[in-house]
């Protein structure tokens, strides 16, 4: 995920702007006051400039209900020329998907992987949304990615196989997302992480009997656990308490 700037916490937009959230590229805007936006997600990016700003103005945002912007985000990255963060960012993200994807898929299922992916991409926007000031936008697919890497080291770990290579590779990268944290937005990572390594853990470690009524009641529990936490901080936003 990759920084990008400002956003209000109270802005007009057009019908047809999706919302994201931040991850690795920093795009400040000058001359220009801060703008804050209660919550877009992992990145924190300048102001659109098709979408006019104005102070005071209706609440925008995931705290103004505009949910959808936890998922959507995943499927945005700011900037992604090539000689922008946001292309390498695509390139990180395609070559961690390529490295655990399919061997993952073939363990855990069709359904069993969109689930563990999706729901790290909200989990690692959630994540960001609480810990950091919501003041920006954010996009990019890490926390899913993450996701995938925590599933991996669970699976690893059920079927005894060595687990030293997916540790280092989430080493390095959370260690990365921390040294550069004024680029990279690193509380999605470790939101993604802990989501997919959860939900995994549920998944691989069900017991044979009511196997799939226990992950399907797993799933549910993530979903609700994220709903209530976004209740909460959309809550503390609108009141001014953050």
């Amino acid at each position: 995920m990759i920084k990008i700037g400002e956003l209000t916490q109270h802005l007009s937009a057009s019908p047809g702007e999706l919302g994201v959230l931040v991850t690795h590229l920093d795009d400040e805007v000058p001359n220009e006051p801060p703008h804050r936006d209660p919550m877009v997600g992992r990145l924190p990016v300048k102001p659109n400039p098709y979408a006019p700003y104005t102070i005071p103005g209706p609440y925008h945002g995931v705290a103004a209900g505009e949910w959808y912007r936890l998922i959507t985000s995943a499927f945005v990255v700011p900037q992604a020329g090539l000689n922008g963060l946001g292309f390498m960012d695509i390139l990180f993200n395609m070559w961690a998907l390529v490295f655990v994807g399919p061997a993952l898929e073939g363990h855990l299922g069709r359904v069993r992987f969109l689930a563990v992916y999706l729901l790290s991409a909200v989990g690692g926007s959630v994540m960001y949304y609480y810990l950091v000031s919501p003041v920006g936008l954010a996009a990019g697919a890490s926390g899913a990615i993450f996701g995938l890497f925590g599933a991996w080291f669970v699976v690893s770990r059920r079927l005894r196989l060595d687990t030293r290579g997916i540790v280092v590779l989430i080493a390095i990268n959370l260690a990365l997302g921390f040294f550069f944290h004024s680029f990279i937005a690193w509380q999605a990572h470790i939101g993604g992480l802990l989501t997919g390594a959860l939900l995994t853990a549920a998944y691989a470690y069900a017991p044979r009997k009511n196997r799939a009524a226990v992950q399907a009641a797993a799933t549910v529990a993530v979903v609700a656990l994220i709903v209530v936490a976004v209740v909460i901080r959309n809550g503390q936003i609108t009141s001014g308490a953050f």
